[in-house]
């Protein structure tokens, strides 16, 4: 404690090694209410402001780091007593204070459940004036312990992590304004249910490697309209539970598309003609968030519809859709198989050939339009592999053409 007044408490701390994210002081109110104070993470010392004279505090300093709460440190604290107590044998009344136009007054909006997992919800929500300094999420843990995750004042939305599978949670968002808290905005989501593993057909021979963690490729924009951008992704090694594509509308204001986690594109709709759209990609596994792979995308010009000068007397035949062939093997090694296929008709923006790795996990490999070969590397010796090969057209997916190859 650095120093009391009868309305704030001042407080220092320090970090022997490391760096956190930010911090956040709790402590609770006259009327047992949990307060919270968010703390920059260049910051080592704060200021706890609106407190009542001559009561005592319980201060609790966590540091946070990658999405985790470490702490709390505690110290106690007194403020002091009221100098017009200890003055005026009797309240005064004080002079008007001069009228002056006060800044706008942040407002909250409305709060939305964006998706669910086993172990974590998403949040987002509007403000519709004003500028909060920052927010923080409220709910309560299986035991009932109250728990806080604070959020920057730029975001709209969070991932609340940790939780259990199958169960209800009422999540209370604050805004944080000039040290005073406005709100709260709640909303009420159930987690989704553990999903159960599947029990081996054979007890396995050897000790199960550890679970590889996922990692996320690249993000590729494979197709555009007047409305719509189309994407595909790449994920080198392991599986997400998961995806979320995010992005800002033509106000400003953030969108989120949630896709399943054995899927690797998806068409995000309702866009305007001939925008520039940023796209963020994040992968979700266990609760936490990885990412983000971007990728900047424009949306196709509105075409007009001409006048014709003298009525059409044949119909517009429609444009030719491209028609996937047959898929070969061309050849083998211990460590990987060459692939060729056939384009009977059209052509195709791109390729991707999926297979799965020993652990049963798929792996995807993305060819250029322009190719009809590849050699799929990285393989096991002596091992048969089901290779499936798609065509990617307009944002969409045509196939697969597959075919069994051996190392």
């Amino acid at each position: 404690v650095t120093g009391v007044t009868p309305h704030s408490v001042g407080l220092a701390w320090t970090v022997p090694e490391g760096q956190f994210d930010s911090f956040m002081v709790q402590y609770e109110d006259s009327d047992g209410q949990l307060q919270v104070v968010p703390v920059a993470a260049d910051q080592r010392e704060a200021t706890v402001p609106g407190l009542e004279p001559a009561r005592g505090y319980r201060m609790l300093v966590y540091g946070l780091h990658g999405g985790q709460r470490l702490g709390p440190l505690s110290v106690g604290a007194v403020t002091e007593r009221s100098a017009l107590f200890s003055v005026l044998p009797h309240p005064a009344p004080l002079p008007p204070a001069p009228a002056t136009e006060s800044p706008q007054e942040p407002r909250l909006g409305e709060l939305t459940v964006t998706d669910v997992t086993p172990s974590s919800v998403g949040l987002s929500w509007t403000v519709p004036a004003g500028e909060f300094d920052s927010f923080v999420v409220q709910y309560k843990d299986r035991d009932g312990q109250p728990r806080v995750v604070p959020v920057a004042a730029d975001q709209r939305a969070v991932t609340v992590p940790g939780l259990e599978p199958n169960r209800k949670y009422k999540l209370l968002l604050y805004g944080l304004h000039q040290g005073r808290r406005v709100g709260p905005l709640s909303a009420f989501a159930v987690t989704a249910p553990r999903e159960e593993e599947e029990e081996p057909s054979e007890p396995p021979t050897t000790t199960p490697e550890p679970p590889v963690k996922p990692l996320l490729g690249e993000l590729t924009v494979t197709g555009s309209s007047p409305d719509s951008l189309s994407l595909s992704w790449t994920v080198p090694q392991g599986q997400f539970d998961h995806f979320l594509v995010q992005y800002k509308n033509g106000d400003g204001q953030p969108k989120a598309v949630r896709v399943p986690g054995h899927k690797d594109g998806v068409t995000i709709s309702g866009l305007e003609p001939d925008h520039k759209y940023k796209m963020h990609l994040y992968g979700f596994h266990d609760g936490q968030r990885q990412g983000p792979a971007s990728a900047t995308g424009v949306t196709a010009a509105e075409e007009e519809t001409p006048s014709p000068a003298e009525p059409s007397t044949e119909a517009p035949e429609p444009p030719e859709e491209p028609l996937l062939g047959e898929l070969t093997v061309t050849g083998s090694s211990p460590d990987s198989l060459s692939l060729s296929w056939t384009v009977p008709r059209g052509h195709f923006d791109a390729f991707t050939v999926q297979y799965k790795d020993r652990d049963g996990r798929p792996q995807v490999v993305r060819v250029g339009g322009e190719e009809s070969e590849v050699t799929v590397r990285g393989l096991e010796p002596g091992r048969k592999y089901k290779m499936h090969l798609y065509g990617l057209h307009g944002g969409r997916r045509v196939g697969p053409a597959s075919t069994l190859g051996l190392t």
